[in-house]
């Protein structure tokens, strides 16, 4: 008998499941690295608005 090439459903589930459990700790991880990016930008604004008010 001449044994078929492919994936099982089984494997195709698995490898499924794992790229999108990577990919929301990707998506989760960018959205962090989002905000922090915003928070800082808003930080050095008011800082270099204090600067600016103070000369």
């Amino acid at each position: 008998m001449k044994k078929e090439k492919g994936f099982t459903l089984m494997e195709m589930l698995i490898a499924i499941s794992l790229i999108l459990t990577l990919s929301a700790a990707g998506l989760y991880g960018w959205r962090h690295w989002q905000q922090q990016q915003q928070l800082w930008q808003t930080a050095r604004q008011v800082r270099d608005y204090l600067v600016g008010a103070a000369k």
